[in-house]
């Protein structure tokens, strides 16, 4: 599709879905940014910020060339400066340089923070245009929106196209276009945008149904033979990870190293990092919390607790080596997101910080207003999770409760307990391990009351037990100190059961 079509086709699904959302913001949709043009990013970026006293919502769309389209959608209010920036990839495997592209707009927005925005669904390039168009529209409109259907998506294209040469806003400028100019295949592309964000390397999305429930007695895959340093064995496991094929990874703490224990072999585990005793050095680790895998690199991020420090080993067979990300951090849980920005609690300073991979000092985005129970703060913060909206959780260990913070956020939200200590389903008692699904329900493994449980947020003030709570002890259906807490993409429950120095899964029924 070329730039007219693709503007043409965003701006009447605007002004078709205005009409059912009259009070919105005015949108604007500026003329697009050729890539191949000297200048002509910022000139749009220019254009979006003059002569305007009003709150509005400004689009821009930008064609990298070969058929790779990105946009940027920025919320203005009424004094001028941006609410909010966000541009979205649709594309898989991109090699978009986002640095580049942010730098340009700093240029002319000094004072704003241009975030990536999650992409439900990644594409190849030559459905990207369809992809950032559904997407752009999504992130406009606060009702979740039908898909677009193929006769509706003909009809957009044939009715409009956007005046380029105009520099008045593009929006009220349009004009009869031909459907012969349409060459795309549109089944082709829908069925590529229904492709799983979870084949494409984001592994924070697990379809759960609302009304679903688990076995209640557990099934040891991990572990499970006391105490002990055998690849049989683990010593006071912590945090897991679980891909796509069912193999688990664990932060075996007491043994300083991390495990892997591939789905059907429940006998033996394989030691994938570290092993070689506590220590500082390359091939070491010392007392691990958390562990994940990053499948770009198709390696182990790690967070290597004793030492104070983020590291990396490869996950290849024959790694006898790590590297450091990140150094001189008191940290505990690890997280992900779709952009592979990594998100690392830090237990000392009462925080969560956010990192590129390859810098060292990161953006804060919960906590550090020291030590408390206030809104603004946290009181040692474990484990994390984030979901596709870029909200961070977090167990807020010593305050009894689990946070979120919405991107951007100055301060967090109670999603679970906050009531205090103790067994009451109004409560959690020491949170660690969490997880959300899509349809934001929040798993808690709820180490005082060795149960796990399940909030739905912004409808009851309590949650239910999902697994567990009856009492502490070694049996199929109890815990001594839930820990890490994972789902696998069928739905099945994983959880670290510290002091039984095992691994626990839950199957969905």
């Amino acid at each position: 599709m070329d730039d007219s079509t693709n503007q043409s086709a965003l701006t009447t699904r605007l002004e078709k879905l205005r009409q059912d959302y009259p009070t919105l913001k005015p949108i604007y949709v500026l003329p697009t940014v050729d890539d191949h043009v000297d200048g002509q990013l910022k000139e749009r970026l220019a254009q979006a910020k003059m002569n305007h006293t009003e709150q509005r919502i400004t689009i821009i769309l930008y064609n990298l060339g070969n058929s790779h389209w990105i946009g940027l959608k920025m919320e203005f209010k009424k004094n001028e400066e941006i609410e909010r920036a966000e541009f979205i990839d649709p594309v898989k495997n991109s090699n978009f340089n986002p640095e580049k592209f942010r730098n340009q707009f700093t240029e002319i927005f000094p004072d704003t923070n241009l975030r990536s925005r999650p992409v439900q669904h990644l594409v190849d390039r030559i459905g990207s245009g369809l992809a950032m168009i559904e997407n752009l529209v999504k992130m406009v409109f606060p009702t979740e929106l039908p898909q677009i259907e193929r006769s509706e998506i003909i009809n957009d294209f044939s009715r409009f196209i956007v005046d380029q040469q105009s520099n008045d806003t593009p929006v009220e400028k349009i004009k009869p276009i031909e459907p012969s100019a349409l060459t795309d295949d549109y089944e082709e592309l829908e069925m590529k945008l229904t492709s799983n964000l979870k084949e494409h390397g984001f592994r924070n999305v697990v379809n759960i149904p609302a009304n679903a429930k688990w076995a209640q007695n557990g099934v040891t895959v991990a572990g499970g033979n006391g105490e002990g340093s055998a690849t049989n064995q683990l010593k006071w496991p912590f945090g897991l990870f679980v891909d796509d094929d069912q193999t688990v990874v664990i932060a075996d703490r007491g043994n300083h190293r991390i495990m892997q224990w591939r789905n059907g072999d429940t006998t033996n585990g394989q030691v994938v990092a570290g092993g070689k005793r506590e220590g500082n050095g390359s091939h070491q680790l010392y007392a691990p919390t958390d562990v994940l895998i990053d499948k770009e690199t198709d390696s182990l991020i790690i967070c290597d607790w004793r030492n104070r420090r983020v590291v990396r080993w490869s996950h290849r067979r024959g790694t006898t080596q790590g590297e450091i990300l990140i150094d001189n951090i008191d940290c505990w849980g690890l997280a992900m997101d779709e952009q592979r920005y990594l998100y690392v609690s830090d237990w000392e300073k009462h925080a969560v910080r956010r990192y590129q991979l390859g810098e060292k000092n990161g953006i804060r985005v919960a906590g550090g207003n020291g030590k408390g129970d206030g809104l603004n703060q946290l009181n040692v913060p474990t484990y994390l999770f984030v979901d596709r909206d870029h909200s961070v959780y977090v167990s807020d260990w010593n305050n009894s409760r689990v946070m979120k913070w919405v991107e951007g956020a100055k301060e967090g939200i109670v999603v679970a307990g906050g009531q205090g200590y103790g067994s009451a389903l109004t409560q959690v008692y020491f949170p660690n391990g969490i997880f959300v699904d899509t349809l934001g329900k929040l798993y808690v493994a709820d180490e005082g009351n060795h149960r796990v449980m399940r909030w739905t947020q912004g409808d009851k003030k309590q949650g239910t037990v999902v697994v567990g709570g009856n009492g502490k002890g070694a049996g199929e259906n109890q815990f001594n100190i839930p820990v890490g807490l994972f789902f696998d993409r069928h739905g099945n429950l994983y959880v670290v059961d510290y002091w039984n120095h095992r691994v626990q899964r839950f199957s969905m029924q």
